[in-house]
C-alpha cells in the first residue's frame, strides 16, 4: 500500500486530495492494478508524514500501532552486569563440566544453580537463601531458560551438597582450563592461608579457636588454604581446621601439586611464616623451587650481613647509605649476599620503610609511657587498697597487646605509704594506705638490635635458572617475591568485595562449599581484572566496572492492546560502552535473540 495524490483542477485553482491504494495482482486480466482502500481528503505535510510512517509498517513483523496509555514496563532487570559474568562464566566450560559429573536435579541443571550462586556473589553477596528474590531482579532466568520461581533452598542446598563432591576434580578442570587457554605459564605458584571467624554457635569440627589473622582471637575460626598463579587465577584451595599450623601444611601442599595436579616443575613462592629446614627439603626433593622472606631471627643467623654498614644507616644520612645498594625501584635496593649451602640470599633495603619503623617505634614508645606516667598518677592517688598481682597481669597484657614487652625492662611495681585522711562523725582521722608506683627501663640495647634491620628484609631461594636454561637475575627474584601481593589481595577481596564472612552454614561440606563458591567467584573477578589490566586499563576494579555496568537494564515491556510482553534494552552510556568494547563483548549489546531464545526455555 501507499499514499497516492489525485489533483483535480476546478475554477482555475489545482486541489489535492490523497487517497490510500493497494497494490494487487489482477489474476483474470494477468496484470498489476491499483485499489482504493480509503481516500483521506485534503492532507498538510505532517499528516502526510504521519501516514507514509505507518504504511511503512506495515513490511515490519514487530510493527504496531498504539498510545502510550497502553505501553508499560513490567520490569526493569540487570542486563550487563549478569550477562558479561555469564561470558566469563562459559570461559572455562563449567557449564558442560558439571553437567557431566552430576547427575541432572530434576527439571533444573546443578550448574545453573551454580552459575547463579557465582553471579550473585559476584554482584550482591550475601546470605544463599537471598539468591531467588536476587534472580527476579536480574536477566539471568532468561540467559538460563530458568524460572525464578524453581530458585529455592531446596534446590540450592542441593547444589552445594553435589558441587562440594566433585571438588578435586573442578580444581583440576580450572588448572587445565589455565593452561588450555594460556591465561598463565603456571611456572610461579603462589601459596598462603588466612582464617576467617565465626559468629554464633556451631558443633563443626572445623571451627575452632587458633591464631587468628583477622585480629580476633576470641572468635572460633576455620582456616583457608589457597594457592594462585602469577596473575592471580585460583586453581586451589582447602579448608582446614582453625587451629592448624601453617608451616605444617606445606609438605600436603608439595604433594597436590605433584599428583593432583601433575606439575613437574615450578616455583613456589611462601610467607616467612611457613618456613621450616624440612618444608623447603620437600620442596627439593620434588625438583620444585621456592622463594621465601627469612624471618628477623633467620636473618641474624646469616654469616654474610654486613652488620657493621647496617650500623651506620640513620634518619639523616638514608638517602647517601642507600647509593651502596643496586637499584630496583625507589622503594626496593639490593645486594646479592654470598651463597650458603645451595641457596641464594638477596639482601633488600626500602628507604620508606626504613623511616616509617623508625618512627614508629620512637612514637609507641612515647606514647606507652605517657599512658603508663598517667596510670602511675591514678595509682598515686588511690583511696582505697588494690591488688598488686592485678596490676602486674594488666602490665605484661598490655605491653603485649602494643608489641612492646622487649623494649622495657626492670619492671617492677613499687609499694609506697601515704597518709589519707578519712571523715567521721566527730571530725577527720588519719590513716596509712599502701599504694603502688610502675618502675621501668627502656632497654637502648634491644632497641639498637631491632633498628638494624629497620627497612630490611632478604630473599632466599634455590632457583638459579628458568624452565628455559636462562639464568634468572636477582630482579627477576625480587619481582616474583612482590608478586605475592596477588594472594593478599585474594584473601582481602574475598573478605571484604565478596563477603566471605559471615558464614551462615553450620555443617562442614555447606562450609566448604561455601568457600568453593567464593573461590570460583575470585576466579571469575580475576578474569575480569586481568582483561582491564591487558587494555590498560588497571585503574578500574572489578567493583568498580560492576557497579558502572549496574545502572544498564533490560525492560520488559508489555502492549496492552496486543496482550504481548517483550524485553527491550535500555541505550548504553559512553562508559559503558567502552568497557563492552574493552572486554571485547560488543554482542551484548545485541542479545534480542540470545533472551527470546531463552525466554522460550522458560
Amino acid at each position: 500500500m501507499f499514499l497516492r495524490e489525485q489533483v483535480i483542477k476546478r475554477g482555475g485553482k489545482k486541489y489535492i486530495y490523497h487517497q490510500i491504494v493497494k497494490v494487487y495482482w489482477d489474476k483474470v486480466k494477468k496484470k498489476v492494478r491499483h485499489k482504493i482502500i480509503m481516500s483521506l481528503g485534503r492532507l498538510t505535510e505532517d499528516e502526510k508524514i504521519i501516514v507514509k510512517k505507518l504504511l511503512s509498517l506495515k513490511d515490519k513483523k514487530e510493527a504496531f500501532v498504539t498510545t502510550w496509555d497502553d505501553i508499560k514496563i513490567t520490569k526493569s532487570l540487570e542486563y550487563l552486569s549478569p550477562v558479561i559474568l555469564h561470558k566469563m562464566f562459559n570461559l572455562f566450560d563449567f557449564s558442560a563440566f558439571i553437567d557431566k559429573e552430576v547427575v541432572r536435579n530434576r527439571d533444573v541443571k546443578t550448574s545453573s544453580i551454580f552459575e547463579i550462586l557465582t553471579i550473585f556473589r559476584c554482584i550482591k553477596p550475601s546470605s544463599d537463601l537471598k539468591v531467588s528474590s536476587f534472580c527476579k531482579k536480574t536477566i539471568l532466568p532468561y540467559l538460563l531458560g530458568i524460572s525464578p520461581s524453581k530458585i529455592n533452598p531446596t534446590r540450592i542446598y542441593r547444589t552445594l551438597d553435589e558441587i562440594i563432591k566433585i571438588e578435586d576434580k573442578l580444581q583440576k578442570h580450572i588448572y587445565n582450563k589455565i593452561k588450555e587457554l594460556e591465561l598463565d605459564d603456571l611456572n610461579l605458584v603462589y601459596y598462603d592461608i588466612t582464617s576467617t571467624y565465626f559468629e554464633g554457635r556451631g558443633d563443626c569440627s572445623l571451627v575452632l579457636y587458633g591464631l587468628s589473622r583477622d585480629k580476633r582471637p576470641d572468635k572460633r575460626q576455620i582456616l583457608l588454604a589457597l594457592a594462585v598463579t602469577k596473575k592471580g587465577y585460583p586453581f586451589y584451595w582447602e579448608v582446614l581446621k582453625g587451629n592448624v599450623v601453617d608451616k605444617t601444611t606445606v609438605v600436603d601442599l608439595v604433594k597436590k601439586l605433584k599428583d593432583k595436579f601433575g606439575i613437574k616443575n615450578c616455583c613456589i613462592v611462601l610467607d616467612r611464616g611457613m618456613i621450616t629446614e624440612d618444608n623447603l627439603n620437600e620442596i627439593e626433593e620434588n625438583s620444585y623451587s621456592f622463594i621465601v622472606t627469612l624471618t628477623k631471627d633467620e636473618i641474624r643467623r646469616l654469616k654474610e650481613m654486613p652488620w657493621e654498614f647496617l650500623r651506620t644507616i640513620k634518619e639523616e644520612n638514608v638517602d647517601d647509605k642507600k647509593k651502596r645498594f643496586k637499584y630496583y625501584n625507589e622503594r626496593t635496593y639490593f645486594e646479592e649476599l654470598k651463597e650458603q649451602e645451595g641457596k641464594r640470599y638477596i639482601l633488600c633495603f626500602n628507604p620508606e620503610k626504613f623511616l616509617q619503623e623508625r618512627y614508629d617505634r620512637e612514637e609507641k614508645i612515647k606514647d606507652i609511657e605517657e599512658y603508663l606516667r598517667k596510670k602511675n598518677a591514678e595509682l598515686l592517688s588511690a583511696k582505697k587498697m588494690l591488688d598488686k598481682s592485678k596490676i602486674e597481669k594488666w602490665i605484661y597484657y598490655y605491653l603485649k597487646k602494643r608489641g612492646a614487652l622487649k623494649y622495657f625492662k626492670d619492671i617492677e611495681i613499687e609499694e609506697r605509704i601515704k597518709e589519707v585522711s578519712k571523715k567521721y562523725k566527730g571530725g577527720y582521722k588519719k590513716r596509712e594506705l599502701k599504694v603502688y608506683f610502675i618502675k621501668y627501663r627502656i632497654d637502648n640495647e634491644k632497641i639498637e638490635e631491632e633498628e638494624l634491620l629497620d627497612g630490611v628484609y632478604v630473599i632466599c631461594s634455590n632457583l638459579y635458572k628458568d624452565l628455559e636454561g636462562k639464568d634468572v637475575s636477582c630482579e627477576e627474584l625480587i619481582s616474583s617475591y612482590r608478586e605475592r601481593i596477588k594472594i593478599e589481595r585474594a584473601f582481602l577481596d574475598m573478605k571484604q568485595f565478596l563477603e566471605l564472612r559471615p558464614i551462615y552454614h553450620r555443617k562442614e561440606f555447606r562450609i566448604k562449599a561455601h568457600i568453593l563458591i567464593c573461590c570460583i567467584t575470585y576466579l571469575i573477578n580475576v578474569v575480569l581484572q586481568n582483561k582491564l589490566r591487558d587494555r590498560d586499563m588497571s585503574g578500574l576494579t572489578s567493583r568498580m566496572v560492576l557497579e558502572i555496568l549496574e545502572g544498564f537494564r533490560a525492560n520488559e515491556v508489555e502492549i496492552g492492546n496486543i496482550k504481548e510482553k517483550k524485553i527491550k534494552l535500555q541505550e548504553a552510556d559512553e562508559q559503558q560502552k567502552e568497557i563492552i568494547k574493552v572486554l571485547g563483548y560488543e554482542d551484548v549489546l545485541c542479545g534480542d535473540k540470545i533472551l527470546k531464545e531463552g525466554k522460550d526455555r522458560i
